[in-house]
């Protein structure tokens, strides 16, 4: 019977109650680890949501200004569209040609367009302290019109670098010559045409 008891006892013995010190260490360590590798995906994710919120942005402006192109053809064979757009200066005097009222000349009509487009693609629809806040970053934007062919660029800065979105076009063309040469510079490139 002795020899029965002692066996429970060294069973009993053998069994442990709880972690020990190094098995709580590793335990810490992997936790440490997955939580950093999610913060990680999480950062890398956001970065992502952005460039896809503004490419998404870019694509509905370019559309945007084509709509409105279209509504107004004798202000696209005029010229009235063409142009580079970098900057944006509110000017209030420009007739919105807005009421039901308001008799607008073709060109007075691509003067309005261009002024709310712009507005839209430098932000200054949405601003915050004095700041444009909407829009896209550090944009640019190109309009070309020749013979009913009509090309619109919007390039901007994504958050990351890659290779430049115009080293695929020729030297010279509207798209290489939009916006300033860079890693992070990305496009939208619409052709089409308005007779």
């Amino acid at each position: 019977m002795s020899n029965r008891k002692k066996s429970n006892f060294s069973m009993l013995k053998r069994k442990q109650k709880g972690f020990t010190f190094i098995e709580t260490l590793i335990s810490f360590a992997v936790l440490a680890t997955s939580i950093v590798g999610v913060v990680a995906m999480q950062a890398l994710a956001k970065k992502g949501s952005f460039d896809a919120v503004q490419r998404a942005l870019a694509t509905s402006l370019a559309n945007d200004i084509v709509q409105r192109m279209r509504v107004n053809t004798a202000g696209v064979t005029s010229g009235s569209y063409s142009g580079t757009y970098n900057g944006f200066e509110a000017n209030t005097s420009v007739n919105r040609c807005q009421s039901i009222g308001s008799m607008c000349s073709s060109a007075q009509i691509a003067t309005s367009d261009l002024y709310e487009w712009q507005m839209a693609v430098f932000g200054a629809d949405v601003v915050q302290s004095q700041a444009n806040v909407g829009g896209l970053t550090n944009p640019t934007a190109c309009i070309s019109h020749l013979a009913g062919a009509v090309s619109v660029v919007i390039s901007w800065h994504g958050r990351t670098e890659t290779t430049d979105a115009a080293t695929s076009k020729t030297e010279g063309s509207l798209a290489s010559t939009c916006g300033s040469a860079s890693d992070s510079r990305r496009q939208v490139y619409i052709d089409t045409f308005i007779f």
